[in-house]
């Protein structure tokens, strides 16, 4: 589930509008003592798409012991001297002359005989190029299936953690255009994202893309990494619903609430189910259970072989459970729900038909494993 990861990496790691931080500097002592007067040269301030910078300006006026004694805006086109003077290769920019010396200004460096801010993030304005950069076109290839991951969720995401969003298209598979896509960009699962190349100016994205996705020939970005449910165009059928049993013993009236494992392979996980079902110790089908999978604390979950197609599944399932021969799948260190609920748990221990306390744990289950990552 890489591409939940990134989900989650999308809304933790950035928040691009706050990309541009001017750190507000600490007040100094209070001397009397007359201001550098400094000029500031706006370059490419007529770029509407692009990132703000006014916001500098403020910041700017903060800094102790400097006055703003003069502000030039100049356009993209006025800006070509001045940037090809300072070595600025993105605009907008900001330049500033007079009074500097000894000045340092964070985020600003010290170019020949100026200070210059020239590393605004996306969208700019490319000044090599000619042409603003950052705006990021997206196609959803989308696929008839209710149960899918549904690809507007990561765009929005992309969208409120800054990531400037141009034209959002949407393609069924199965037209002639979704066809086309798939045969151009040898897509295997759907639904998917195609992104164009600006989407590599934005961190949030060149840093993951790696390892969820595909740099095409065309400067195309294809998310290769799809979280289930999902269609594989190569078979048509619907993989990744997950089937979940819950193993309990009905005569333990204070062990942990089994839909807990629903809530925690739904949020931590991304799953989405096919069914789910309750199955107790003392029927036929939960002895079979018991015996067939060696399965000694409850509650606990049985889960089908789709499981295997979340990645997450796949980075944390040696700590937490065991896959069996018939591909499924036993939770087994119960105990570790207790990171999930943030509190002790109470759990049942089969082999020795005895009820077992987390707060207690140490003492009353010697053999619990040691090791307890957190699944929260």
């Amino acid at each position: 589930m890489v591409n939940v990861v990134l989900l989650v990496v999308l809304v933790a790691l950035v928040a691009v509008s706050a990309y541009f931080t001017f750190s507000v500097p600490k007040k100094a002592p209070v001397v009397e003592q007359k201001p550098q007067m400094v000029e500031a040269d706006f370059l490419g301030a007529d770029c509407a798409e692009c990132f703000n910078l006014s916001i500098a300006f403020d910041f700017l006026n903060k800094q102790p012991g400097m006055k703003l004694a003069a502000v030039r805006n100049r356009t993209s086109s006025e800006s070509e001297e001045l940037a090809a003077k300072y070595n600025i290769t993105r605009l907008p920019a900001l330049v500033l002359t007079g009074e500097i010396e000894n000045r340092t200004i964070p985020s600003f460096e010290q170019v020949g005989d100026a200070l210059v801010f020239s590393t605004a993030p996306p969208p700019y304005f490319d000044v090599k190029e000619g042409k603003v950069k950052g705006i990021v076109s997206v196609i959803k290839l989308e696929a008839s299936c209710p149960t899918c991951f549904n690809t507007s969720i990561l765009v929005d995401q992309l969208r409120a953690s800054g990531v400037v969003l141009g034209q959002v298209q949407s393609v069924r598979a199965g037209t002639g255009e979704g066809n086309a896509l798939v045969a151009k960009y040898k897509i295997e699962k759907i639904p998917t994202l195609i992104f164009n190349s600006d989407a590599l100016e934005y961190e949030v994205i060149s840093q993951v893309w790696p390892a969820v996705g595909s740099t095409e020939s065309d400067g195309a970005l294809v998310l290769r990494v799809v979280n289930p449910p999902y269609v594989n165009v190569s078979t048509g059928k619907e993989e990744g619903l997950v089937s979940m049993t819950y193993l309990v013993d009905a005569s333990c009236n204070d062990c942990l609430n089994e839909s807990t494992y629903q809530e925690l392979f739904e949020k931590g996980f991304g799953m989405r189910f096919s069914e789910i079902k309750s199955v107790d110790v003392s029927s036929a089908r939960g002895k079979l259970l018991v015996n067939k999978y060696a399965i000694e604390l409850v509650p606990t979950v049985v889960l089908s072989n789709d499981a295997k197609l979340y990645p997450v599944v796949d980075q944390v399932w040696s700590q937490a459970g065991t896959q069996e021969n018939d591909g499924s799948f036993v939770f087994r260190s119960v105990q570790l729900i207790e990171n999930v609920v943030g509190g002790p748990i109470t759990y049942k221990n089969l082999t020795s038909n005895s009820t077992v306390d987390t707060t207690k744990s140490a003492l009353e289950e010697p053999d619990v494993s040691p090791a307890t990552p957190d699944l929260s």
